[in-house]
């Protein structure tokens, strides 16, 4: 089974099991002290999906307060990112590697993979911790959660801007490299400041306020989600055409935009790019995944927006000669690139859709590749 189609039915499979938490498959007692509970409906149907589970005495304690390890394995599972995912083993044969937290070695979320996981995909970013020292067993924090499901949402640009106030009344509170992140996740909708103006950045957040955001977020990230589109990637090889259908690819229509995986489409044009060989790495920090496809052609996707060049002799992609009409998203784990939208004009390099072509009658995007010789958008 393809990936695509893996990762959409582990919405029913996955599951997440915290240390102490767990119960035997099958054997999923019921949740007691969930009735009239303000965050029992959200609880519920991240039960019911697989990426939360209660405690063996049949109580899920949602007002139990989260730590950061805790969070971090729900973060991963609720966006089907676990380490034994293809996505994670994939992330991880590219990415460029981050510094090690020292205080990880015999931890549970360490020896299980999970800190790997999270590492390598960018939830968990080293140089965001003093000394890197994770401290798992804190009690995570509010602004902790907003960088974590900012990244998750793929929207690290928006989150590194340097704003000088957010408006709360506790602004002082929020570190000025946290307030895009903040604002990045209040906009989104995932979280939100309190009714006296406050958004109390280090205040810490309990199971249940944890499952609400995480579900926010999913709402957010899943929009759009289809499998009813066909995709395909046109080359012109020198004058030998070759078009290669995807088999499953990860896909979502957001605003009357259709967004496709990267790496769907990187494979796409390694295939169908029949003279190039296609190199790809990842940068976890910054949530950047470049692609270089032999001497001509150079992709870029995810904190500098999305853009391809097929005159790659300058030093990066800021400047390249199409810029995708959208910023990049990300969808469990995958970097989602705009392949349709209304083209826009932009200053410096040209704003296009990318070069396809829409079947409506048989429900395909025709994408094209450029090659220096074809130029013309």
């Amino acid at each position: 089974m393809h990936r695509g189609k893996r990762i959409l039915v582990a919405l029913l499979t996955a599951a997440l099991l915290v240390p102490g938490a767990a119960a035997a498959p099958g054997e999923r007692p019921a949740l007691s002290d969930l009735q009239g509970h303000w965050a029992q409906e959200e609880i519920e149907q991240a039960v019911a999906a697989g990426w939360v589970e209660g405690y063996p005495d049949g109580t899920f304690r949602p007002e139990q307060p989260i730590t950061r390890a805790e969070f971090t394995k729900m973060l991963q599972d609720a966006i089907h990112l676990p380490p034994d995912s293809e996505t994670v083993a994939w992330l991880k044969s590219i990415s460029q590697p981050q510094a090690l937290l020292t205080d990880m070695e015999d931890h549970w979320l360490a020896q299980g993979g999970w800190l790997d996981a999270a590492l390598v995909t960018g939830m968990v970013v080293t140089e965001d911790y003093n000394y890197h020292h994770f401290r798992p067993e804190k009690q995570i924090a509010r602004y902790e959660i907003a960088l974590m499901t900012t990244r998750a949402l793929g929207m690290v640009e928006a989150g590194n801007q340097h704003l000088d106030s957010l408006g709360y009344t506790d602004d002082e509170e929020i570190l000025p490299w946290m307030k895009g992140y903040v604002r990045t996740a209040v906009a989104e909708g995932v979280l939100q400041g309190y009714p006296d103006g406050s958004f109390r950045p280090h205040a810490t957040s309990t199971r249940a306020e944890a499952v609400v955001m995480l579900q926010r977020m999913l709402d957010n990230m899943e929009e759009g989600v289809t499998d009813d589109i066909k995709v395909q990637v046109h080359c012109e090889n020198w004058g030998a055409a070759e078009t290669v259908t995807l088999q499953d690819p990860l896909t979502q229509v957001v605003d009357g935009v259709l967004y496709l995986s990267a790496r769907d489409l990187l494979e796409g044009w390694d295939e169908a790019a029949v003279f190039q060989t296609c190199s790809v790495t990842w940068d976890p920090i910054i949530q950047r995944l470049d692609g270089q496809f032999g001497a001509w052609t150079q992709f870029q996707a995810g904190v500098q927006g999305c853009a391809y060049d097929v005159l790659p002799w300058r030093e990066d992609l800021t400047q390249a000669a199409y810029h995708l009409v959208r910023p990049a998203r990300m969808l469990y784990g995958e970097i989602m690139v705009p392949v349709s939208g209304a083209p826009v004009t932009g200053t410096g390099a040209a704003v296009f859709n990318w070069p396809a072509a829409w079947d409506r009658e048989k429900g395909t995007m025709v994408l094209n590749l450029k090659t220096p010789w074809n130029l013309t958008p």
